[in-house]
């Protein structure tokens, strides 16, 4: 395993149960020398973090080891345009995230898709528009976000 880095990194944060230990993947890409306990233990997360600017995904393997989880690897997409720039055009908001899915649904197991959360997160971009706008650009969203075999 990597760095067990506790709290006050940045690239580290906690959670309620006590911490999010970050790590570097091992050398064989985080899952070579994986015994079956940990493959059970083995969850992943998908954050997509829509911006004014663009929108970018987060995806992390994590391993349950007691009341922390070890990061053991992640992937990372940026696209552009911005959610907020389909404001007249809102049926194609969530074809725009396709890409960052694709990238999501390649880098997570398959056997962990089930239980495998996305989530996103918007910022200002969004909230400066209509309500109207946002309403159907999160709807578009979220059918996309549907149709891939995450929870959302």
């Amino acid at each position: 395993k990597g760095d067990r880095l506790q709290g006050g990194s940045s690239s580290s944060s906690r959670n309620a149960a006590g911490g999010i230990r970050g790590a570097a993947a091992n050398a064989s890409g985080g899952s070579g020398s994986a015994t079956q306990a940990s493959l059970d233990a083995l969850r992943c997360a998908v954050v997509i973090d829509a911006g004014s600017t663009g929108s970018r995904v987060h995806a992390f393997k994590f391993e349950a080891n007691g009341a922390t989880l070890d990061l053991l690897d992640s992937a990372f997409k940026a696209i552009e345009p911005g959610l907020s720039s389909f404001a007249e055009n809102p049926d194609q908001a969530g074809q725009s995230l396709i890409p960052l899915l694709e990238e999501a649904k390649a880098f997570v197991p398959a056997d962990l898709y089930a239980e495998t959360t996305v989530e996103l997160r918007a910022t200002a971009g969004l909230r400066m528009l209509e309500h109207s706008a946002v309403t159907a650009i999160l709807e578009e969203v979220h059918n996309i976000l549907q149709s891939y075999p995450f929870k959302v």
